[in-house]
């Protein structure tokens, strides 16, 4: 289900760019979801920080953050540049081609929601947690 909600949004990330005749569309998509997991996983880091607290090292967020974002850059880069641009994105092209006009407005909707939520909500609940339980 998850790895079809970010291949809904790497297609039509995708799609968006190829209609303005970028020729890094795919690239480009690519970058907004890996960066999308990348928030992710701070927004969760965030909120594992409100229940507990600890010290990383001066040095820890650099040796511990930067294997993460290349696993999850690569992850992605796998997944969508080598899995289904070998097929000319196809695979994505065939299950999303005949999406109806409110279908594609309502998941529009969705995904516009869920990136807010990532960005600014999930770290305001966070903070209020924080200063709640503090």
């Amino acid at each position: 289900m998850l790895t079809s909600f970010f291949d809904y949004m790497f297609y039509r990330l995708y799609m968006w760019r190829k209609k303005k005749q970028d020729v890094l569309a795919d690239e480009v998509a690519l970058n907004y979801v890996a960066m999308l997991h990348m928030l992710i996983l701070l927004d969760l880091g965030s909120i594992v920080r409100v229940f507990y607290s600890f010290e990383a090292p001066p040095s820890g967020k650099y040796v511990f953050g930067l294997p993460v974002i290349l696993a999850i850059w690569y992850y992605n880069y796998y997944r969508y540049m080598k899995r289904f641009k070998s097929n000319n994105y196809a695979d994505l092209h065939m299950k999303w081609k005949d999406e109806s006009k409110e279908s594609k407005a309502r998941r529009f909707r969705f995904l516009l929601i869920y990136v807010l939520m990532s960005a600014v909500g999930i770290p305001a609940l966070a903070i209020t947690l924080s200063k709640l339980l503090h």
